[in-house]
């Protein structure tokens, strides 16, 4: 997985990539800290497990941050369809207040769904949340170009998710309180 685009698809997230260098550089010329930036470069799961770890790059140091998600308590309403030419199965399952609904195959080997919607007995071809609220789904299958999975990540200091959590919020309070000194000695160009 790489950063989202953000608002406005991929041309919204490059503009705000090239409006973060813009000021990062503007606070290097005023001799002002950078900020903190965290980028996942990639995402890693046991299917079996369950068991997560995030490949992150956070203030230029890289990170394996393992963590176990709540799975889903997923119910198999028995309803099937068509999807892509597989049979699909429906599934339902609630997080928080929304309710989540899930068409999976089985016809594909392996298990593989989009990211937070693991934990069903095959391939998730489709999941809407709160009636298509947020409605994902492949536009496409090819099982003849399936690569092998990639083994664990190893690079990176590894912590726990609430270890890595901890640690940001230590390095914005660090980078917060910088601001602060800087803008009561007048360096922080806002005054």
């Amino acid at each position: 997985a790489t950063d989202a685009a953000g608002p406005g698809g991929a041309a919204g997230g490059q503009r705000a990539v090239a409006l973060r260098r813009r000021l990062e550089a503007g606070m290097r010329a005023r001799g002002m800290p950078g900020l903190p930036t965290q980028r996942t470069t990639a995402v890693w799961m046991d299917a079996a497990s369950g068991e997560r770890i995030d490949q992150v790059d956070f203030m230029t140091r890289d990170f394996r941050v393992r963590s176990t998600p709540e799975p889903l308590a997923w119910r198999l309403l028995g309803e099937e369809s068509d999807y892509l030419g597989y049979v699909v199965q429906k599934a339902v399952a609630e997080r928080d207040s929304s309710t989540i609904e899930a068409w999976f195959t089985i016809d594909i080997p392996g298990f593989a769904a989009p990211e937070g919607y693991t934990g069903l007995p095959g391939v998730v071809l489709m999941v809407s949340v709160d009636r298509g609220e947020t409605l994902i789904q492949a536009v496409e299958v090819d099982v003849e170009s399936a690569v092998e999975a990639p083994g664990e990540p190893t690079d990176g200091d590894e912590m726990t998710a609430d270890e890595f959590d901890a640690l940001v919020a230590e390095k914005m309070e660090e980078f917060r309180t910088q601001m602060q000194s800087l803008r009561r000695r007048g360096g922080g160009g806002g005054s």
